[in-house]
């Protein structure tokens, strides 16, 4: 199952569910269920850690190594 959220969700709150998920989540309008739009999981850790995207592979790659 892919993970939904509305539009007025931060990253901060973005953050358990892609511990939960190999997939993006799914922003949908509230009302009609309509998608809006997809982040990745890479997204929501750079944002919320301000890593760039070399950061992020790198410790993805140290983490799938543990």
């Amino acid at each position: 199952e892919v993970p939904t959220v509305a539009t007025e969700v931060t990253v901060e709150e973005m953050l358990p569910l892609i511990s939960s998920t190999r997939s993006p989540i799914a922003v949908i309008d509230k009302e009609s269920r309509r998608l809006l739009g997809i982040v990745s999981q890479n997204s929501v850790v750079i944002e919320a850690t301000r890593f760039d995207e070399q950061d992020i592979t790198h410790l993805k790659e140290q983490a799938n190594n543990s």
